[in-house]
C-alpha cells in the first residue's frame, strides 16, 4: 500500500442478511396463504384462528426485524456513504459525513483514519494531523496511521514531538487496553485476597503469588497513566495562521504565531480562549476554535 496516496483504508459492507431473512419469512407466509386458498375444504374456525394468529406473529416479527435491521445497518451505510464521497473526490462532503459518524457512534480508529485522509486530501493538514493522532491513540501499532501521520507532518512542515524512551514505552498500549488491564488486575487482586482468607495458612502461597502479580500489573498501569497524563492537555493547531496573544481577547497584542499542525499544551481556559504552552516554554492565548485537543473528551476540539 502506498501511503503517499493517503488511501481509503477501511470499508464496511452493509449487513443485508437480516433483510434477506425477513423476505424469506414473508415469502413463506404468502405461500402458506396461497396453499390455504387452493384447499378444497374451507378451514374450520379453529384452524383459521390458528393460521391467523400465526400470520399475525410473522407480521409482527417481520416489522420488528425490519426496524432492527434498519437501525443496525445505519452506521455501516453512513460510513459507506462517506467512503463513496471520498472515492468520488468530494472530500468536503466526506469530512462532514465522517464527523457525523463519529458524533453518532463515538470515536473509532478506522473512521478517524479515513477522516484524516479526507482532511489531508482537502489540504487541511492541521485537522489531518489531529485525527491521525486521535486514531493512533486507539490503534498505537497501526503502521498505516503512523506512516500517514509522518507524511502529513512533512507536508505541513512541522516536526514530531520529541519523546523519551520511557514515554515511548508508556504509549505501547492504548488507554483502553491499560484501563481493561488495570480493572482485571484489580478484580483478580480482590478475588485472591478474599479467597486467601478462607484457606489454611499452609495453602496460601499460590494466592500470595497471584496477589503479587496483580499488584505489579496495577503498579505498571498506574505508572503508564501517570507518564501519559500530560497527553490529556496535548492539542494540535488546526487553523493555517494562528496568533498567540498576550491576553484572552481578540484585540490583545500578538506574542508569536503558530501554524497548522504544531503541537501545543492547553493549560487553562478563559471564555473562548485557551492558554497554550509550547515545548520551548513560550505561552499565549489562542481562540479555542483554532486548536483541537487530541483527547476530545476533555474539551471540544476540531
Amino acid at each position: 500500500m502506498k501511503t503517499q496516496d493517503i488511501p481509503d483504508k477501511t470499508t464496511i459492507k452493509p449487513r443485508l442478511s437480516l433483510e434477506q431473512k425477513v423476505k424469506l419469512l414473508l415469502r413463506k407466509a404468502r405461500a402458506a396463504e396461497r396453499h390455504r386458498k387452493r384447499a378444497r375444504q374451507p378451514p374450520c374456525r379453529s384452524e383459521f384462528r390458528g393460521r391467523r394468529t400465526w400470520m399475525s406473529t410473522v407480521a409482527l416479527l417481520a416489522a420488528f426485524a425490519f426496524s432492527f435491521g434498519a437501525q443496525a445497518m445505519t452506521p455501516a451505510l453512513a460510513f459507506e456513504r462517506a467512503n463513496a464521497a471520498f472515492a468520488s473526490g468530494n472530500f468536503r462532503a466526506a469530512i462532514q459525513q465522517y464527523r457525523d459518524v463519529l458524533e453518532h457512534d463515538g470515536f473509532s480508529a478506522p473512521v478517524l483514519f479515513n477522516l484524516a485522509n479526507a482532511c489531508y486530501r482537502d489540504g487541511q493538514f492541521g485537522a489531518a494531523i489531529l485525527n491521525y493522532e486521535r486514531a493512533q491513540v486507539l490503534a498505537p501499532h497501526d503502521h498505516a496511521i503512523a506512516a500517514n501521520l509522518r507524511l502529513a507532518r512533512k507536508k505541513a512542515g512541522v516536526p514530531a514531538p520529541a519523546l523519551s524512551e520511557v514515554e515511548k514505552a508508556a504509549r505501547a498500549l492504548g488507554p483502553n487496553t491499560l484501563a481493561w488491564g488495570g480493572s482485571i488486575a484489580l478484580a483478580v487482586l480482590c478475588w485472591a485476597i478474599g479467597v486467601g482468607r478462607f484457606l489454611p495458612r499452609s495453602s496460601r502461597s499460590e494466592t500470595k503469588t497471584i496477589v503479587r502479580v496483580a499488584l505489579v500489573i496495577l503498579l505498571l498501569v498506574a505508572t503508564a497513566f501517570a507518564i501519559r497524563w500530560p497527553e490529556l492537555h496535548r492539542a494540535i493547531v488546526v487553523a493555517a495562521k494562528v496568533p498567540a496573544r498576550i491576553a484572552p481577547a481578540s484585540i490583545a497584542a500578538e506574542s508569536f504565531g503558530l501554524k497548522a499542525g504544531e503541537t501545543v499544551s492547553a493549560t487553562k481556559t478563559f471564555g473562548q480562549f485557551i492558554l497554550i504552552r509550547m515545548a520551548d516554554g513560550r505561552s499565549g492565548w489562542v481562540s479555542e476554535k483554532d486548536i483541537g485537543l487530541i483527547f476530545k473528551a476533555a474539551a471540544a476540539g476540531g
